[in-house]
């Protein structure tokens, strides 16, 4: 969906003055709440890849073992819950600019969308790490990663996968030369680990 300054401020002034008589869109017109809702989701994206250089920068310290996976999962929790408490303040913050003026301009950057995907694919990822499952088991039996991943295989997806793709958003990113020569070897040990894992299928 392409954002449509014009088309969101007549729907999110036609929300507040619903609102302030005690009426609700989603009541009276699901088709307008449904698009509104979508307008709103971008511009949650758009806070959230303002941020990327911080998810970068945690992700890059967890796979070079500076933080431990707890650390990690809870530096992540709370950028994304800042993340979500910034954009209710963006909110609260138009409702009261839109009653002052009728004339605004909002910018969103067309990658923000897709660089949210990527966050939230880590959420759901979150939920499948298992502290007591093993690299071993996840070898011998890949159908437990549809219910629990060991932090050595989190990690090798995470190399493989997730960091370029946030890297490709990050291009100005600059990490010290000693987190360069480690996502270096990091990188080295997961064609490793993915040519032992093969091994282990033929």
């Amino acid at each position: 969906m392409t954002f449509n300054n014009k088309r969101f401020l007549e729907l999110i002034k036609e929300s507040i003055i619903l609102h302030q008589e005690g009426k609700f869109l989603r009541d009276l017109d699901k088709a307008k709440y449904e698009e509104l809702r979508e307008y709103l989701i971008l511009l949650q994206n758009n806070i959230i890849w303002k941020s990327r250089h911080q998810y970068l920068q945690i992700l890059v310290l967890f796979i070079c073992n500076d933080i431990t996976v707890g650390n990690f999962i809870s530096r992540y929790n709370q950028l994304l819950k800042s993340n979500f408490e910034a954009f209710e303040k963006f909110k609260k913050d138009l409702e009261d600019k839109l009653s002052q003026s009728s004339e605004l301009e909002l910018q969103i950057n067309p990658q923000s969308s897709e660089f949210a995907k990527i966050i939230f694919s880590i959420q759901n990822e979150i939920e499948l790490f298992d502290p007591n499952v093993t690299l071993e088991m996840n070898f011998k039996k890949p159908e437990l990663l549809l219910y629990g991943m060991s932090e050595e295989f989190w990690k090798s997806h995470l190399i493989g996968t997730v960091l370029p793709k946030i890297q490709k958003y990050c291009k100005t990113f600059k990490v010290s030369y000693n987190i360069s020569i480690c996502l270096r070897t990091k990188i080295i040990l997961f064609f490793l680990l993915i040519k032992t894992y093969n091994s282990y299928h033929h």
